[in-house]
């Protein structure tokens, strides 16, 4: 859905993986790059949090590229 650029499924999605798990790190940055994509502050405001949430779990996860890349975009 991310690769797609579907958004709004990939948001609902990865509520849902959270709900589900919400230790999982990972998820928590999808739904941050998720949120991300649907480009209002509101949302990038909601995509911060996510990304708090997930280095909380798993301080490694913000070291790595591609996260540190999606987190600049959405800072």
């Amino acid at each position: 859905l991310l690769r797609d650029k579907r958004f709004a499924e990939a948001v609902a999605a990865y509520e849902g993986a959270v709900r589900l798990d919400s230790l999982d790190a990972m998820s928590w940055i999808n739904l941050a790059v998720a949120r991300t994509g649907l480009g209002t502050p509101a949302e990038a405001r909601r995509a911060l949090d996510a990304y708090r949430r997930a280095f909380a779990l798993d301080t490694a996860a913000a070291l790595q590229p591609v996260t540190n890349h999606e987190w600049g975009e959405t800072y």
